[in-house]
C-alpha cells in the first residue's frame, strides 16, 4: 500500500496541470483534494498504529518550531477574534504537507525505496524541463496547449479554480500554474543533481541533466529562481565535504557559465528582460512601479508594526489564498494597498507571515529554517554519513536555501508542487539519517 501511494502522490503532484487538462472538472477536483485527504488519513492511521504498539516518538528537527508556530497562531487568533475555521484553513495552507514529512518516517521507508523515489522525482523534473524546452521552441502555439482556462467548480466552502499558466507570455511554465513556481520547482532538483555530481561519479548523464535544468531555469523568465539557484550553489560549495574543493568550484562555474553564454549569445527574450530588470538602477526602490514586492514588504511591516506588532492581524486574515478568496479586503484598506495589487500580496511569503501572526510568527518561521539548516549541517559534518546520505543532505541544504530565498518572491510553501517536494525530501533525509545512525548504534 505505502509504495504505490507514494509513487501515485508524486506523479499526481508532479503533473497536476496535465491532469486538469485531460480530465473533467469534477474528477480533477477530486484528485486535487482527494490526494491531500488521503495523506491526512494515512498519517492518522500510522500515528494510531504507532501509539497502540507503544513505540517511542523520535524527536525531529521540525517538532519544536511547528509547535511554536501553532501556539503563536492560536494566540493571534484569540487576540484578533479570528474564527476557528479561518485559523484552521490558514494553518492548512502552510502546514498541509508537513504530514508527508512524518508519514515517510512512520511508514519506515527503507533506503532502497528512498533512492527510487528520488530517481522518480529527478525524472519528473527532467520531463518538466523538456516541456519548457518544447514551449521555447514551439512558441505560443505550444504554450497554449499546456494552458488550462475556464475550469472551476464551486464546492461550497470555496470555489476551486483549476487554471494554470496565468502569465504564460512572460516565461516558460511546463505544466504548472506560473513560471516562478516552475522555476523554483526545477531549482530544487538542480540542487540535488549538483550534490550528486559533487559526491558521485561525474558521468555524462549527470552533467547533461544538470546543464539542462540550469539552462531551463535561466530561460524560464523567473529571476527569483535564477537568484535562488546561484545562492543555493554557493552554500552547497561552502559546506561541501571534500579536502580539495577547488576543482568542484570550477565544475560548478562551468555548469553555470555554459547556459549563461548560450542565453547571452542568442538574446532570449525572457532572459534579456530579467537582465535588464536587474540592471535597472531603481530596482530596489520600494514602489509599486519599480519593485512591488519590496513595496509590499515595506507597507506590511510599517502598518502591521503600528498596532499588531507581535501577533499580526490574525491567521487567514491577510494575503494568502484563503484570505483573498473570502474577501477580507478591510485589511488591505488599512494597509493602503491599492486593489489592483491585492493578489500580488500573496507573492511575498515572509510578508504574509508577518501580516498574519506578527513578529512572533516571523521568529517561529525563522526558527524552523534555522533548525533545519543546523540539522543538515550536523549530518554533513558528521563522521557516520555515507556518500548517499551526504548527497541527500547536501541537496536538502541547497533546497532549504532556495525555499528561504524564494519566499521573498513567491508563496513557495503555499503551492502544492513545491511544498510537497520540500517536505517529502526532508522526510526522506530524516528517515535515511535515522536508519544510518541506528545501524551504527548512535541512537
Amino acid at each position: 500500500m505505502k509504495r504505490p501511494f507514494i509513487y501515485l502522490l508524486v506523479l499526481i503532484i508532479g503533473f497536476e496541470g496535465l491532469i486538469y487538462k485531460v480530465f473533467p472538472v469534477a474528477i480533477s477536483v477530486f484528485i486535487k483534494y482527494g490526494s491531500e485527504v488521503l495523506i491526512y488519513i494515512l498519517t492518522i492511521y500510522y500515528v494510531i498504529k504507532s501509539v497502540l504498539k507503544h513505540k517511542k516518538w523520535i524527536i525531529s528537527p521540525i517538532d519544536g518550531p511547528l509547535i511554536m508556530l501553532i501556539i503563536v497562531s492560536i494566540f493571534s487568533a484569540l487576540i484578533n477574534n479570528v474564527s476557528f475555521l479561518s485559523t484552521v484553513f490558514a494553518l492548512r495552507i502552510y502546514l498541509r504537507f508537513v504530514c508527508v514529512f512524518y508519514l515517510i518516517f512512520l511508514m519506515k521507508i527503507n533506503n532502497e525505496f528512498s533512492h527510487k523515489i528520488i530517481h522518480l522525482l529527478i525524472t519528473i523534473a527532467v520531463i518538466q524541463a523538456s516541456f519548457g524546452l518544447f514551449q521555447l521552441l514551439g512558441g505560443d502555439s505550444v504554450k497554449q496547449w499546456f494552458v488550462v482556462k475556464g475550469k472551476s467548480l464551486d464546492i461550497g466552502i470555496v470555489n476551486v479554480d483549476l487554471e494554470t499558466a496565468s502569465m504564460a507570455s512572460l516565461g516558460l511554465f511546463g505544466s504548472m500554474i506560473h513560471y516562478n513556481i516552475y522555476g523554483i520547482f526545477l531549482t530544487i532538483f538542480y540542487s540535488f543533481c549538483l550534490a550528486s555530481l559533487l559526491y558521485s561519479k561525474k558521468n555524462l548523464l549527470n552533467i547533461v541533466i544538470t546543464l539542462i535544468l540550469c539552462l531551463v531555469i535561466m530561460l524560464s523568465g523567473s529571476r527569483s529562481s535564477t537568484m535562488a539557484m546561484l545562492l543555493g550553489s554557493i552554500v552547497i560549495l561552502v559546506f561541501f565535504k571534500n579536502k580539495n574543493p577547488q576543482k568542484y568550484l570550477i565544475l560548478v562555474l562551468i555548469l553555470l557559465l555554459i547556459p549563461l553564454s548560450l542565453l547571452l549569445s542568442n538574446g532570449n527574450d525572457s532572459f534579456t528582460r530579467s537582465v535588464e530588470a536587474i540592471q535597472n538602477s531603481n530596482i530596489l526602490a520600494p514602489t509599486i512601479n519599480n519593485n512591488f514586492r519590496l513595496y509590499l514588504i515595506y507597507e506590511v511591516v510599517k502598518e502591521t508594526s503600528k498596532d499588531h506588532l507581535f501577533l499580526g492581524f490574525g491567521p487567514g486574515m491577510f494575503a494568502d489564498q484563503y484570505a483573498i478568496s473570502r474577501g477580507f479586503d478591510i485589511i488591505f484598506t488599512v494597509l493602503n494597498i491599492p486593489h489592483d495589487v491585492i493578489c500580488a500580496t500573496s507573492d511575498v511569503e515572509w510578508a504574509k507571515i508577518y501580516g498574519q501572526i506578527g513578529l512572533l510568527g516571523i521568529i517561529s518561521w525563522s526558527y524552523l529554517f534555522l533548525n533545519l539548516f543546523r540539522w543538515i549541517i550536523n549530518i554533513i559534518t558528521s563522521d557516520y554519513a555515507t556518500e548517499k546520505l551526504l548527497m541527500l543532505a547536501t541537496g536538502c541544504l541547497g533546497m532549504v536555501v532556495i525555499v528561504v530565498v524564494s519566499g521573498f518572491f513567491i508563496p513557495v510553501l503555499e503551492v502544492k508542487q513545491t511544498a510537497l517536494m520540500f517536505w517529502l525530501l526532508l522526510g526522506l533525509l530524516f528517515q535515511k539519517d535515522f536508519n544510518e545512525r541506528k545501524s551504527l548504534d548512535k541512537i
